[in-house]
């Protein structure tokens, strides 16, 4: 998702309307990983900026592109019950 993100950024597909604190937090993200697998990462983690708004979109990117009814998501899967049960199912 994030390789989408940032080619519908890269393109100006994306809009956020002048949102002020959206274009703060896009001036405190970097890229970390190479081009089949990135994600965004704040320069130092234990800085006080926020990126929560950008790793929002990437995620209603993602999100955007899995369609309702693909069985891909761990969340459709019945024994899932939790986000902490979905992280163990992934690992």
């Amino acid at each position: 998702a994030s390789v989408e993100f940032e080619r519908l950024v890269n393109a100006e597909l994306l809009r956020h309307f002048g949102n002020p604190v959206l274009k703060w937090m896009a001036g405190n993200v970097e890229v970390s990983g190479n081009d089949g697998n990135i994600k965004p990462v704040k320069p130092d983690r234990s800085s006080p900026l926020k990126i929560d708004g950008i790793v929002c979109g990437v995620m209603a990117v993602g999100l955007a592109m899995n369609p309702a009814g693909e069985k891909s998501s761990h969340f459709n899967n019945p024994k899932i019950r939790s986000v902490i049960d979905a992280y163990y199912a992934g690992n």
